[in-house]
């Protein structure tokens, strides 16, 4: 995908530097990333779903590891048996979590994550789409069709440019998630309180690269986990 950030811009991407030396420091400081779930499609599905509005650390780690010890080598292409599950065997896992701005008519808690993880797994693994596996996604992605595979993620309603995003990421793949706490860090350092996702997500994807010869996942984490961090001890006092 073209960056947004034109060469003019120049300006804006040393004063985002500037911001990420003074608050988060050199790139060695940074906090170390987790490697994802690197050829487990059905894992990097779950976690990026149930990731959304919930701590990750504390609640949906330990589920993603449980349901990895139930299905430690499920066949290939490995969403398959997602597709096929019964979502109510994923809820009994990750709990009731609700797929954020979906309403379903007659229920008050909306559209169950559960739901959402088997109907993405369905759209990928269908015989028109094929990409039911982690090495047919990054195939497909690495072959410069990340556009397209991302729309497929979101053709599921609850299922965002953020997490389909950050589905990508914990498969391999290089990006950047713009949740609520990058874009607010990135809008803050910039003193721009109408920058875009898509530029805030070049934005940060180039200073990691340009500045620090890292990959912008990195530099994504670092933010995201100085974030959750500060604000966790400001919900303490």
């Amino acid at each position: 995908m073209e960056l947004l950030i034109v060469a003019g811009d120049e300006n804006k991407i040393e004063h985002l530097y500037q911001k990420v030396c003074e608050i988060l420091g050199e790139d060695f400081k940074w906090p170390t990333r987790r490697e994802g779930w690197l050829n487990r499609a059905d894992l990097a599905l779950l976690d990026a779903i149930y990731s959304t509005r919930q701590r990750y650390e504390t609640t949906v780690l330990p589920k993603v590891e449980k349901w990895k010890e139930t299905y430690p080598f499920p066949s290939i292409p490995e969403l398959e048996y997602l597709a096929k599950m019964d979502e109510v065997e994923i809820r009994n896992v990750f709990g009731r979590n609700v797929l954020p701005g979906v309403r379903t008519p007659r229920l008050k808690s909306g559209k169950s994550k559960s739901l959402g993880v088997v109907e993405v797994a369905k759209i990928l693994c269908s015989p028109a789409v094929g990409l039911g596996s982690a090495q047919l996604i990054c195939d497909a992605v690495n072959q410069g069709g990340k556009d397209n595979v991302m729309n497929l993620l979101k053709k599921t309603k609850g299922i965002g440019p953020a997490t389909a995003e950050y589905f990508l990421i914990l498969l391999g793949i290089d990006g950047v998630k713009v949740d609520t706490l990058l874009r607010s860090w990135v809008s803050t350092q910039m003193d721009d309180a109408d920058i875009t996702d898509d530029a805030a997500k070049d934005l940060v994807a180039r200073v990691a690269r340009e500045k620090f010869g890292r990959e912008g996942r990195d530099l994504d984490y670092a933010i995201w986990r100085h974030e959750s961090l500060r604000r966790d001890r400001r919900k303490k006092f």
